[in-house]
Order: structure tokens, then sequence, then C-alpha cells
């Protein structure tokens, strides 16, 4: 959600590169567009990266239960 705000709010935020620190999760669905982990992992304090085998560009709505459990292993793995 992140990249649509920022994109939209700050453009000058995606012509400057940054790391952003903050434990961050990647949840690659199948038909969505995927973003590459290097890339994720160069600008991203990357803690957990799942690739799932169905699902798009809504996952929340397509596949809430395996985003609400991924969610909850990622932030179990915070504590």
């Amino acid at each position: 959600m992140r990249d649509y705000y920022e994109r939209r709010q700050h453009p000058e935020f995606w012509r400057q590169p940054r790391y952003i620190n903050a434990p961050t999760m990647a949840l690659m669905f199948p038909r969505d567009f995927p973003y590459p982990r290097a890339w994720v992992e160069r600008s991203y304090n990357l803690r957990r990266w799942v690739e799932i085998d169905r699902g798009g560009h809504f996952p929340a709505h397509e596949e809430p239960d395996l985003v609400v459990a991924e969610l909850r292993a990622f932030f179990r793995d915070l504590r």
C-alpha cells in the first residue's frame, strides 16, 4: 500500500535510492506484479519473503486466510 501512497503524494521518493529500515514482509502472488527480491532486499529491511501459489492483485479479498496467516507469522517472528 505504501507504493501507491508514495507514488501519488511524493513522486520524488522514487527518484532517490533509499533504505527503509522498518521490518518488512513481502507477499508475492502469481497473478500480481512481482517485485524482484533483490530490489526489495536492497530497499527494505526484508524479514519475511513469501511466494503464495494462488491469488492476485487483491489478495486480502481473494485469499484472506493466507494473508492473515502470513501476517500473524510475520509479527510473531518480530516478538
